[in-house]
């Protein structure tokens, strides 16, 4: 799986799985990440939503192969839903890279 969803004591985790290609993200993980924030704002149980990724690469953004193939060119399109849906959130949302985790203009450093 390319993106791995799992909740765990109040947060759930989304995290791009994509190694190899240093987690590019094409428009199968755009639609699972929407639609795992639109279950995280239905979902009371949920406090917060955390992004982070496998490896030492948070993304290397969009995989340009898979968005040649089939830009996004309507409104509905995965990457859409997913910038509307993670813009929109009301829930708290933090991503994780390595050594980092940012949320909005705070920034907090940890060693792992």
């Amino acid at each position: 799986m390319d993106t791995i969803t799992e909740h765990v004591d109040g947060v759930l985790n989304i995290t791009m799985n994509r190694l190899a290609r240093k987690n590019a993200l094409t428009a199968a993980m755009y639609q699972t990440m929407a639609d795992a924030f639109f279950d995280a704002e239905n979902d009371p149980a949920v406090r917060v939503v955390l992004i982070r990724a496998v490896g030492d690469t948070f993304s290397a953004g969009n995989d340009i192969e898979d968005f040649m193939k089939a830009p996004p060119a309507k409104q509905d399109a995965p990457v859409f839903q997913f910038l509307r849906r993670i813009s929109s959130a009301q829930k708290p949302v933090v991503g994780g890279a390595v050594g980092l985790v940012r949320r909005c203009s705070s920034i907090a450093t940890c060693s792992t």
